[in-house]
């Protein structure tokens, strides 16, 4: 597949996302990081930050950014000449070339950012100075779902966010009028989300073989429940819808989308007119947002001040708790020290005592055992001293009955000596 470039528009909240992630998909590539998702896109916006910061800046020095009822005004004609859009167109193609580098080679380079769709012109001309065609996948949501998709978002109201969807589709069926083109329509996902994958496969010439669907139904919804309060909203959108699915708007819609176009641009050069006769034209209020915006930097730098003036007294106490702490920390450490001396010293004790309690226990143990023998001891001296009385007793009686015998022996040894 030769080198080109695939270019998602329409108006925001349409499905947009939805259809790069088709692409990406279907091999297209982005040659580069994309925006992060959120709480309203949480499969991620498919944006190029730096795509959407450039148009931010256009619109803002157009006074035209976002939020602000000028939005839904045209650029004026002669701006398209100026060295602004020049400056601009140059900007465009350096950003073009490095995302073209960082596409593999013959990828498709598949970008999305709604507010291309008012910006087209630059990118139509970038593109043909780098000699790469461009087609344009059309995003189209029912009215009402976008004015409820708003509504949730930024809550917008329901006139506005009709006027901004009428802004944007007008501005696409215009500005991609001469480029291949192609509708998407979010209802056709709900309906038949394989369809609507092959129909785009087969307009950018991708392959959607073993490619599934990244269509997810509970993240979006289809139709509104309020029809359009708007009738030329409701009637190009009934106009809309009942194209073939997958087909190229016609010459008679085109024609008349350029001629509304035209129209409000006329009706724009009129509104800044009156606007500058009362005050009210971008520039003044630019003025009185940057008068606003220099109040509130001086407000927000008094803030800043006194938070500044609060951090250093909280760094002082910090610091002081910190010092406190530090001689807390110092006396539990010496305190540590000397409770493990202490245990130390208790420890020795107790072996000491443990010692001397197992010396006490044999002292104990060897004086029972001496009171013991001096029982026996005792036991035996009185047996001896017991036994010494019977034979003390034996020898008086022996020495008496000896005294009395020999008594009577003397006369008889006298009778015999005589």
């Amino acid at each position: 597949m030769s080198r080109s470039i695939i270019a998602v528009i329409g108006m925001h909240r349409s499905g947009t996302s939805l259809t790069m992630q088709a692409l990406g998909a279907l091999g297209a590539e982005a040659g580069g990081g994309l925006l992060a998702g959120d709480d309203y896109n949480r499969k991620g916006y498919w944006e190029a930050g730096e795509i959407v910061a450039f148009h931010d800046r256009l619109l803002a020095a157009n006074g035209r950014a976002w939020g602000m009822p000028e939005h839904l005004l045209p650029l004026p004609e002669d701006w398209w000449g100026s060295d602004a859009a020049g400056a601009a167109g140059a900007e465009l193609r350096e950003i073009l070339v490095a995302r073209l580098e960082g596409t593999s080679q013959g990828s498709a380079l598949a970008l999305k950012d709604p507010r291309m769709t008012l910006f087209l012109p630059l990118w139509i001309r970038a593109a043909a100075d780098l000699g790469v065609p461009m087609k344009a996948l059309l995003c189209l949501r029912d009215p009402a779902g976008v004015s409820a998709s708003l509504g949730r978002r930024d809550q917008t109201s329901q006139e506005m966010s009709e006027a901004l969807w009428l802004a944007y589709t007008l501005a696409a069926l215009a500005n991609a009028a001469d480029l291949p083109m192609q509708i998407s329509r979010l209802d056709d996902w709900h309906d038949d989300a394989a369809g609507s994958l092959a129909r785009i496969a087969q307009f950018t010439g991708l392959s959607v073989q073993g490619v599934e669907p990244p269509f997810a139904p509970e993240l979006t919804s289809g139709a509104g429940d309020t029809a359009p309060s708007d009738t030329l909203v409701a009637e190009l959108w009934r106009e809309l819808r009942g194209f073939p699915k997958g087909s190229h708007p016609d010459a008679g819609l085109i024609a008349r989308a350029s001629l509304l176009r035209r129209g409000a641009a006329h009706l724009s050069i009129l509104a800044s007119e009156i606007r500058a006769e009362i005050g009210e034209t971008p520039s003044h209020q630019l003025q009185r947002d940057l008068e606003a915006f220099r109040q509130g930097v001086e407000r927000v730098s008094a803030e800043r001040d006194a938070q500044v003036e609060k951090a250093r007294e909280l760094q002082s106490a910090y610091r002081s708790e910190a010092e406190a702490r530090d001689t807390y920390e110092t006396a539990f450490r010496k305190a540590s020290e000397e409770r493990a001396l202490f245990e130390a010293r208790a420890q020795e004790m107790h072996r000491a005592y443990l010692q001397e309690a197992d010396a006490r226990s044999q002292f104990e143990a060897r004086a029972r055992s001496m009171a013991e023998a001096y029982r026996k001891e005792t036991e035996a001296r009185q047996q001896f001293q017991d036994q010494a009385a019977r034979m003390s007793d034996a020898y008086r009686k022996v020495s008496t009955e000896y005294e009395a015998f020999r008594r009577r022996l003397n006369p008889l040894k006298w009778f015999g000596r005589r």
